[in-house]
């Protein structure tokens, strides 16, 4: 999947350090992990990450992804549409993406979205 990588979750006032995760979508969506009330992703700077899990729709909760300086990421799911809480999405130096999914209209609470540096799109 998406081998090792480094990221910081924030649940709360609670900073989880999660490394190595060799198995990234089952463990942390609807995994062992058990996030569904997760608030806030920061995946800055994984720099193996190529693309997000569909699954990824299901953290209803989510108000923050931050995916700073992503630069292999090229695409997100259409399944992002579904996050219904995102208010914020920083795809600053996501240099590889080349388009934003259809469904991204369907973010009604997004009020900050950041695409400095994403020289593709």
């Amino acid at each position: 999947m998406w081998g090792y990588i480094k990221m910081a979750i924030f649940f709360g006032n609670l900073q989880v350090g999660v490394s190595k995760l060799l198995n990234y979508e089952s463990h942390l969506i609807g995994g062992s992990y058990n996030l569904f009330s997760l608030s806030m992703l920061d995946l800055s700077r994984c720099k193996s990450i190529e693309s997000l899990p569909t699954t990824i729709a299901q953290l209803q909760h989510l108000t923050e992804l931050w995916l700073v300086g992503c630069e292999n990421l090229k695409e997100l799911p259409q399944s992002i549409g579904n996050l219904s809480s995102l208010s914020m999405l920083d795809l600053f130096g996501c240099k590889s993406i080349e388009s934003l999914p259809t469904m991204i209209g369907q973010l009604q609470h997004l009020t900050q979205l950041r695409l400095e540096d994403c020289e593709k799109l």
